[in-house]
C-alpha cells in the first residue's frame, strides 16, 4: 500500500489550520481531518493504521461541505451541513490498493435560503489525486466560486445518460426538469454553472421530485449549463470506496451516496427580461426617429412559394396553421422556440407607400385585410429589434386577448399601446378603424392564431393573391438568421 509521510493542506489565510504530526506507513488508506490529538482515538480505524492530525476551521461563509471521492470504478459523495458553533470535523477515507488512483474533491459551500427553498454557492474548493507511488499528498483549498470544481464535475456527464431540461417560467425564473430514477432511496444533486463567470450552484432533491425551481434570477442573456448526479444512500462500509465524517462532539455522519448515474449536460441561454426588452424598445424608437412618417396600410402580406399555399387548400382544408417561432433575430428573445404563430410583413416603401415589388421568400404573395388581425379584440407586444445584415426590423406579436398566447406574452413581453406607439397603431377615421405603420423601419408581425382562409375569402377585404418576382433563393432559412453581432444600433451588448 502507499506510504504517505505527510499530508500538506494549503488553505486561504482566513482558515485557522495547524499541522500537528506526520503520516506513518499504513496498510489501508486513511485520511482524517480532525480537531485534536486526543480525539483521533475515537475514530474506528484499521489495525496498524495511523492518522495525520489536523485542525480545520472553516471560514464564516462556509456552512456546508460537498466531498467527492472518485476511483476508476466508483464515486462516493457526501454533503455535510456543518455545526455553526463548531465546524471542526473528521474525514475518514477508506479504500484498498486495487482502487487507486483516487481523486479527492472538497468544496466549501454557503447555504442560501429563499423562502422555503435552499441552494448552495461555492466559496472554496480543493482537488487532489492520490496515487500508489506517492509518498505524500497535497490538497490546496482556494477561495473560488467554482471554476475548478465546475470543470471536474461536468467531466462526469454521460452523453447517453438521463435527460435534463430547463423550462422557462416568467422573466428570469426557470424550472429544472430531471428524470426520475428506478432505484429506491435516490437523491439527486443538480449542478448549475454560469459559463461566463464560472459560478457553480448546487441543488439537492429527492428522487420523487422531477422539477426543481431555480429560486434566484438568472442573469439575462447569459449562458448556463446544468447536469444531474443520481446517488443512492449506503453505509460507509458497504463499498470498497467509502468515507465517514465525525463532528467535534464525536457524532458520526454515516450517510453516503454512491454515484450510479449521471445525466447529459444541458446548455441554455437566459432570455431577455422586460428590463432588457424596454432598452431594446427604446433603441428601436430612437432608430425610427422623431420625424416618424406613418402611412395607412390596408393589407398585411405573407410571401411564400406557390406550393405552400396550394398545400394549405389541398391538405389543410384552407387552414393556414401557425408554427413554432425559429431563432431568427435576437437569440435571447423569449419567443424563440416557445411561441407559435404566423409571420406577416407590414413593410411599405417610403417613396411609393406600397409593398416592395420583389420577394426573397417566394413567388406568391398573399394579402390579408389588416383589421382582420389587428383590431379591438387584439393585443400587441414588442418582441425584438434586430438586423441580419443592413436592414433593421421590429418584431411585434399580435395576440387575441385572453388567449393562451396572450397570457404567455403578457408576463414576458412588453405590451404596447396599439393606439399610440411608433411602429404600428389603430386610428379611428370617419367612424372606422384604420391601421397605420411606420415607413422608417421594417415592421414584421407574428400573429398567434390559425387563419381559416375558406372562412374569410368571401368576406369584404378578406384576402387576395398576386405573383411577385423573387430575389435570391426564394425561401426562408429553416432555423432563421441570428441578429448581426456587434451592431451598435440594435445590440444591447455593443
Amino acid at each position: 500500500m502507499a506510504l504517505f509521510k505527510h499530508l500538506n493542506l494549503t488553505v486561504p489565510k482566513h482558515f485557522d489550520f495547524q499541522r500537528i504530526c506526520d503520516f506513518n506507513q499504513f496498510s489501508d488508506l486513511e485520511v482524517t481531518i480532525q480537531n485534536s490529538r486526543d480525539q483521533v482515538e475515537e475514530l474506528e480505524a484499521c489495525e496498524n493504521t495511523d492518522f495525520s492530525k489536523w485542525e480545520l476551521q472553516c471560514p464564516e461563509n462556509v456552512d456546508s461541505l460537498f466531498i467527492m471521492v472518485t476511483s476508476k470504478d466508483n464515486t462516493c459523495i457526501k454533503v455535510l451541513d456543518l455545526d455553526p458553533n463548531n465546524k471542526n470535523l473528521y474525514l475518514d477515507l477508506n479504500t484498498d490498493q486495487d482502487t487507486l488512483p483516487l481523486t479527492l474533491m472538497l468544496i466549501g459551500l454557503q447555504t442560501v435560503t429563499k423562502g422555503s427553498q435552499k441552494y448552495y454557492v461555492v466559496r472554496t474548493e480543493g482537488y487532489t489525486e492520490i496515487k500508489e507511488e506517492m509518498s505524500s499528498m497535497e490538497l490546496n483549498l482556494t477561495e473560488s466560486k467554482g471554476s475548478l470544481c465546475g470543470s471536474k464535475l461536468f467531466d462526469l456527464a454521460d452523453n447517453k445518460g438521463a435527460e435534463i431540461a430547463v423550462k422557462h417560467r416568467l422573466g428570469s425564473k426557470y424550472w429544472i426538469k430531471t428524470e426520475p430514477s428506478s432505484r429506491k432511496h435516490t437523491s439527486k444533486f443538480i449542478i448549475l454553472q454560469d459559463k461566463e463567470s464560472e459560478e457553480v450552484y448546487f441543488f439537492f432533491t429527492e428522487n420523487i421530485w422531477r422539477f426543481k425551481s431555480i429560486p434566484f434570477l438568472l442573469k439575462p442573456c447569459s449562458q448556463y449549463r446544468c447536469m444531474t448526479y443520481y446517488g443512492c444512500t449506503s453505509s460507509s462500509r458497504d463499498h470498497v470506496l467509502s468515507f465517514r465524517c465525525k463532528s467535534l462532539s464525536g457524532v458520526a455522519f454515516t450517510k453516503n451516496y454512491q454515484l450510479f448515474r449521471t445525466s447529459k449536460i444541458h446548455t441554455f441561454t437566459a432570455y431577455m427580461t422586460k428590463t432588457e426588452l424596454q432598452k431594446l424598445y427604446n433603441m428601436g424608437r430612437q432608430f425610427v426617429g422623431r420625424v416618424n412618417i406613418m402611412a395607412p396600410i390596408r393589407f398585411f402580406y405573407r410571401n411564400k412559394p406557390r406550393e405552400y399555399f396550394e398545400d394549405i387548400f389541398w391538405k389543410s382544408n384552407g387552414i393556414m396553421r401557425k408554427y413554432m417561432k425559429d431563432n431568427n433575430g435576437d437569440r435571447y428573445s423569449v419567443i424563440n422556440k416557445n411561441l407559435e404563430g404566423l409571420f406577416f410583413s407590414a413593410l411599405l416603401e417610403s417613396k411609393t407607400l406600397k409593398p416592395p415589388p420583389t420577394s426573397i421568400f417566394g413567388t406568391r404573395r398573399m394579402f390579408v385585410c389588416a383589421p382582420k388581425m389587428l383590431n379591438l379584440r387584439s393585443n400587441v407586444y414588442f418582441a425584438d429589434f434586430y438586423c441580419n445584415f443592413y436592414i433593421h426590423y421590429v418584431t411585434l406579436v399580435i395576440t387575441e386577448a385572453n388567449s393562451s398566447a396572450d397570457k404567455y406574452c403578457r408576463g414576458r413581453l412588453l405590451m404596447v399601446n396599439q393606439y399610440d406607439n411608433p411602429f404600428i397603431k389603430l386610428v379611428l377615421e370617419h367612424g372606422e378603424w384604420s391601421v397605420f405603420v411606420t415607413t422608417n423601419v421594417h415592421v414584421e408581425l407574428f400573429y398567434t392564431e390559425n387563419i381559416d382562409l375558406n372562412a374569410i375569402k368571401y368576406q369584404q377585404g378578406g384576402f387576395l393573391f398576386e405573383d411577385v418576382p423573387v430575389r435570391g433563393k426564394g425561401t426562408s432559412c429553416p432555423e432563421g438568421i441570428a441578429k448581426k453581432a456587434g451592431c451598435k444600433i440594435c445590440n444591447l451588448e455593443a
